[in-house]
């Protein structure tokens, strides 16, 4: 999934996850219209919600500097 490529590859560039103005940047950028449900994030773990505006699908991120996991919700 590109969002999850994206955001490992922010992770290690930046050794961080993106702040919430940077994730926005990130969710606009693969094309699809991705609603941030929840968010939460420290420097080296996170776990983000998303829903897929179209579909209503959603899906949770979560990862640390390890790797990135995803898995729909519904």
């Amino acid at each position: 999934m590109p969002l999850r490529i994206m955001l490992m590859e922010h992770l290690m560039m930046t050794g961080t996850w993106p702040e919430p103005d940077q994730l926005t940047q990130l969710l606009g950028s693969i094309g699809n219209n991705y609603h941030v449900v929840r968010y939460e994030h420290e420097t080296e773990r996170a776990e983000l919600v998303i829903e897929e505006e179209n579909s209503n699908v959603m899906l949770q991120l979560k990862g640390d500097m390890q790797g990135v996991s995803i898995q729909a919700l519904n």
